[in-house]
């Protein structure tokens, strides 16, 4: 192969990509573009196609002989290609009239083979027709008298003899087109169909009532011959069971003893169906009289009796009929005696009708009604409204949100064919929590947007029995939104998890799954709380530092007031820790530790920092004074000065001057403030700011020395 195929330093593709069989221009161009600009590319196409040129040219000089030698080889083929070809079309012709003339042939014999079936398929049912009306006359003759009369035969042996012989007339008419069969024979064929199983009754009710396995056993081979052990099951419920039922039901006053029917209809079967059910055993019959007869006529009983048992009505009574029906399904199961007469009684028509019946959809939608109304109109009417009773969460909507939750997880309400519909519905009371949560947020922002405009006056929806202040509103809804979040993940964790292992699938990966969903929620609910809780901490260091305002006026106090030397906390500092002990003691309880402990220790840190500025500027002013009055003492122009109080010597019979009484004021009030506000929070004492604001003033505490020992 010429070397121009090989790859080409110099060119920026691979040229064996053209070898290739599967070889797509379209491709080829999209995948080099990646890589290299097309102008690029178009160039060196073009350098590769003159390469391809000239070696095709060489090679055609090379081995010229040899292209000659194929052109005079070549100029033959045309003329005997013609040759072969007319005889090869016209055979082609020929194979094709003939495998036409097959197919006809093949058409017409099938069909003379398919007339030739029916006719003996006809011939064949007009036989049986034949046998038919011989075997339906000597059975009319065995059946019935000359007047048409039925006779009663009380020989087992003469009515098997005859139950096989109906059944072997029933066997040819399932051969025969119904055309075929005159509206006459149905009849008479029904008539000793009916006269047969009447007789086969009489002999199934006595058996049963005799308690005798060989007559009933009998009996059964005949129906089973007729196949009609249907027909047995039918006469049971109407010769054994209903009779029983009827009594047993009318004994009761209402719909709300329905445990006290099914418990009889349990009865039934060691007080009336021993025989049966020992007899059936042993035989292997398969005589479903537990579902067709007994399971049957005890559902229809209530349905005839109170035909309002399966509808929904109040949510607690109801769930109370449909608990003790379905215990009374398990306890029914549990009368059968193998694992393969549960599944048919599970698969049987009866069981899924009295399954259809209960309604659940619409039981559901009362649920949702009665469910719903209660946190919607808490939302509407009582947004911003504290709770009255003393329960885990403070504000209606959160106590009316756990509430809802509760009594939808409750043993009162909850029905696990519905779990799919109640989980949907408990995502849906989370979101809308969250969603209220949402709306009160946003009203923060408005409150500030707005000039500091408190919502809670702003909105029409306010309960006036339970109205509270904004500030309190503001903790108790950071208080309620954790809550709300830790009952999420607690109801999943025990109530849900419950009731999804009863389900018949994968308990892990059902209950893995919820719990992502649910623990995402609450998710949500805990992102929107260090908002309200930055809320709450500026309302409370805003009160916090109103209430320190009055440390500036300490110099006024003692300068030039010859006040007595200071040996308790000021009033602000007091008004500070009021604040700061009023929220502790309302609100600690409420709070998480972590937000409880969060908020004391970041206000602390806000209003030590301001604290400690305010001292530091009053210390600076006193000792420029100090200074002042320093230079001014020193002055020579001090007996011009008249009676200028210009020193700061303490007062006659004084300890301290009055400089050194603002600084132990000062040193008083820190050091009240830190061991007050480590009661609260111990930890605050090694807080770094707590620390620096007594270092501010620990320069004083020899003052308090001085005052102690007189020095």
């Amino acid at each position: 192969m010429s070397r121009v195929f090989e790859r080409d330093v110099a060119l920026c593709f691979n040229s064996t990509d053209f070898e290739k069989e599967n070889f797509d221009p379209d491709s080829f161009v999209a995948a080099q573009g990646r890589v290299v600009d097309l102008q690029v590319l178009l160039k060196d196409i073009k350098t590769y196609q003159s390469k391809i040129k000239n070696s095709l040219i060489e090679v055609i000089n090379r081995d010229y002989q040899n292209f000659v030698d194929l052109s005079k080889t070549l100029l033959d083929v045309d003329a005997d290609i013609e040759k072969v070809y007319e005889p090869l079309r016209k055979w082609k012709s020929d194979l094709s009239s003939i495998e036409n003339e097959i197919l006809e042939s093949l058409t017409s014999s099938n069909q003379v083979l398919s007339d030739k079936k029916d006719l003996i398929r006809r011939k064949e049912q007009i036989n049986s027709l034949k046998s038919i009306e011989t075997v339906l006359v000597a059975l009319e003759a065995a059946l019935f008298d000359s007047y048409g009369e039925r006779v009663i035969i009380k020989n087992l042996d003469k009515l098997k003899r005859l139950s096989l012989e109906l059944s072997s007339v029933q066997s040819k008419l399932n051969l025969c087109e119904a055309s075929m069969v005159s509206e006459l024979q149905t009849k008479r064929l029904q008539s000793i169909e009916s006269h047969l199983l009447h007789l086969i009754g009489n002999h199934f009710e006595s058996a049963v009532y005799d308690e005798n396995p060989d007559q009933l056993n009998s009996v059964f081979q005949l129906y089973s011959a007729l196949e009609k052990l249907n027909h047995a099951e039918d006469q049971y419920r109407q010769k054994i069971v209903c009779p029983y039922m009827k009594e047993k039901i009318s004994r009761l006053s209402n719909d709300r003893n329905c445990k006290a029917f099914y418990d009889e209809v349990l009865n039934f079967f060691p007080q009336k169906a021993l025989f049966v059910m020992r007899t059936t055993e042993l035989s292997g019959v398969p005589f479903r009289f537990e579902t067709n007869s007994v399971f049957a006529e005890a559902v229809d009983c209530i349905s005839r009796e109170y035909p309002h048992f399966f509808m929904p009505d109040a949510c607690k009574d109801f769930k109370s009929r449909y608990d003790i029906s379905m215990s009374f399904l398990s306890e029914f199961e549990s009368t059968l005696s193998s694992k393969e007469k549960v599944d048919q009684f599970r698969k049987s028509q009866h069981y899924r009708n009295f399954c259809d019946r209960w309604s659940l959809p619409v039981y559901f939608q009362l649920v949702l009604q009665e469910l719903i109304s209660g946190l919607e109109d808490a939302i509407t009417h009582s947004s911003y409204s504290k709770s009255g009773d003393s329960s885990r969460f403070q504000l209606v909507v959160s106590k009316a949100t756990s509430d809802c939750l509760e009594r939808l997880w409750s043993t009162e309400i909850f029905i696990l064919p519905l779990i799919s519909k109640f989980l949907r519905l408990t995502l849906q009371v989370g979101f809308r929590f969250l969603k209220w949560s949402l709306v009160v947020r946003e009203s923060f922002s408005n409150r500030r947007d707005n000039g500091n405009l408190d919502p809670i006056q702003q909105t029409e929806k306010v309960d006036s029995r339970n109205d509270i202040q904004y500030r309190d509103f503001v903790v108790l809804l950071l208080s309620d939104i954790e809550g709300v979040s830790s009952f999420f993940l607690e109801l999943i964790s025990s109530r849900i998890s419950e009731e999804l292992r009863k389900l018949p699938m994968d308990k892990d990966e059902c209950s893995s799954s919820s719990s992502d969903v649910f623990n995402d929620i609450s998710n949500r609910m805990l992102q929107i709380v260090p908002e309200i809780r930055n809320e709450v901490i500026d309302q409370l260091t805003s009160d916090c530092l109103s209430a320190l305002k009055p440390v500036s006026e300490i110099p006024r106090l003692y300068r030039k007031t010859n006040r007595s030397v200071p040996e308790t906390p000021s009033d602000y500092i007091k008004a500070v820790l009021s604040i700061i002990s009023e929220f502790n003691k309302k609100f600690k309880p409420a709070l998480s530790s972590s937000s409880h402990s969060g908020i004391i220790s970041t206000v602390s840190r806000s209003f030590s920092s301001k604290y400690q500025k305010n001292i530091t500027e009053i210390c600076d002013s006193v000792e420029k004074i100090e200074q002042s009055l320093k230079k001014i003492r020193s002055s020579k122009s001090l007996k011009s000065l008249g009676d200028f109080p210009v020193a700061s010597a303490p007062e006659k019979g004084s300890i301290l001057s009055d400089s050194e009484k603002i600084y132990l004021q000062l040193y008083i009030d820190v050091e009240f403030y830190s061991c007050q506000i480590c009661e609260y929070l111990p930890d605050l004492a090694a807080d770094s700011s707590m620390e620096s604001l007594m270092e501010s003033v620990q320069f004083a505490s020899v003052y308090r020395e001085k005052v102690i020992y007189g020095r």
